[in-house]
């Protein structure tokens, strides 16, 4: 069976089986059915459906069905058939998944980018698909915006308490004191 393990809903899809007989050879001429069955909690809404596998024009052995856009769910396919060798059923699942919002096709909304833009003290300039040039009014746009960069001055104070020069006081204090205790015989 095909690979593909997920579907989008709405759409056809498309499954896939190779036949080959007990030596390797790729079976064309047999019939393949396909036994579809819904494997979710809302199998009850679904019938089981029995369709015929066409072969596939390259003649390699390969069969093909086509089935409408299901609903979203998880799906069983197993592949029977009646021919000589006889067909054992090869099983596969997949899962259809609902439709995205960002997958859908959507319509621009040019009054409400607009006023987007207009609220963000900008234009909205509309460039047709076939048009090559960009439009004199984006261009003039473009030229008025100031695009040197800004520098950020930044002050930091400095804390001598924090740091390596700390740090390394205290340990410098601290082998001065071990110097001398242990030159005065204090360790």
């Amino acid at each position: 069976m095909s690979r593909a393990t997920s579907h989008p809903a709405g759409e056809p899809v498309r499954l896939e089986a190779h036949w080959r007989d007990v030596r390797g050879q790729p079976v064309s001429d047999g019939v393949v059915g396909l036994t579809l069955r819904r494997d979710d909690a809302d199998s009850a809404d679904f019938a089981v459906r029995t369709l015929d596998m066409v072969p596939d024009a390259t003649g390699a052995g390969s069969y093909v069905a086509r089935l409408a856009p299901l609903p979203p769910g998880r799906y069983v396919a197993r592949l029977a058939g009646g021919a000589e060798p006889p067909v054992a059923g090869g099983v596969t699942s997949f899962v259809v998944t609902p439709n995205t919002v960002e997958a859908t096709q959507t319509r621009r909304d040019d009054q409400r980018l607009t006023t987007l833009a207009g609220h963000w003290h900008g234009i909205c300039v509309f460039v047709p698909p076939d048009r090559t040039d960009l439009p004199a009014e984006l261009v003039a746009a473009l030229d008025e915006v100031d695009w040197t960069p800004r520098g950020v001055a930044r002050r930091q104070r400095w804390d001598p308490w924090s740091g390596w020069p700390f740090l390394a006081a205290v340990c410098g204090l601290l082998g001065l004191e071990w110097f001398l205790r242990r030159r005065f015989g204090l360790l």
